[in-house]
């Protein structure tokens, strides 16, 4: 018996070509407007900016992981909700979670973005986007237990160690020869955090996957078993 193949659909082909032509669309009107040029949005960073590729090497891997945290994440809540599981919902603010990192970290938002364009300091914006990670951790904290924290208090505790570094600590003047050891002391924690934060999704998706064929057979199981008719009463 020969294997069916996949076809793709039309749904599928507009859900790929949509955010592309989104983005280009966006590209274009900037660039009609006056706000960007080309050559800086369409090439890559250390074209634009003349420098040594591995330029921000660190920071780059970052975002590649933050994107992996987001795929695993998403990936799997489409998976357990095509089976019916609960935890889809955990998963799938887990990813959402995970890309406003990516945007943040990527983009420089609560640096510069909402700085300049929202008019927003960049402890509000950190706070902002601290108390969604708090809420997220309150409504989910059933599947966060289940799934085991660990991975994720360490994340947690390197991330916020590396806000503290990169808000108070920068402030305060430092000698000339302990600058790029500070530059150490607030990206690499940060780094650290973001691989825990992927070992924690990972972890959590494979759990929650592995554990929805089961569930859902059992729900299946339970749906189809024949019931008893009611015994009928012997009226004199």
């Amino acid at each position: 018996m020969k294997p069916t193949r996949s076809r793709p659909s039309l749904i599928v082909l507009l859900l790929t070509l949509a955010p592309a032509v989104l983005v280009l669309s966006v590209v274009v009107v900037a660039k009609l407007r006056g706000l960007v040029t080309f050559d800086v949005v369409m090439h890559d960073m250390a074209t634009v900016a003349d420098v040594h590729p591995l330029s921000g090497f660190v920071s780059r891997l970052g975002l590649l992981v933050w994107a992996a945290a987001a795929a695993v994440s998403l990936f799997g809540a489409y998976f357990v909700y095509r089976l019916g599981s609960a935890r889809a919902g955990f998963l799938l603010a887990s990813g959402m979670l995970s890309l406003i990192m990516l945007v943040d970290d990527g983009f420089m938002v609560h640096e510069r973005l909402a700085v300049e364009y929202l008019g927003l300091s960049e402890k509000v914006t950190l706070g902002l986007i601290v108390m969604m990670a708090a809420a997220w951790l309150v409504a989910f904290r059933r599947s966060i237990l289940e799934a085991g924290p660990f991975f994720l208090i360490m994340s947690v505790g390197m991330l916020g160690f590396s806000v503290f570094a990169d808000v108070f600590i920068e402030g305060m003047a430092a000698p000339e020869y302990l600058h790029d050891w500070q530059s150490l002391l607030e990206d690499g924690p940060k780094f650290i955090g973001i691989t825990l934060w992927l070992a924690f999704h990972a972890h959590a998706a494979f759990h929650f996957v592995s554990r929805a064929p089961a569930t859902a057979s059992r729900g299946l199981a339970m749906e189809t078993r024949p019931r008893p008719y009611p015994e009928k009463r012997l009226t004199a």
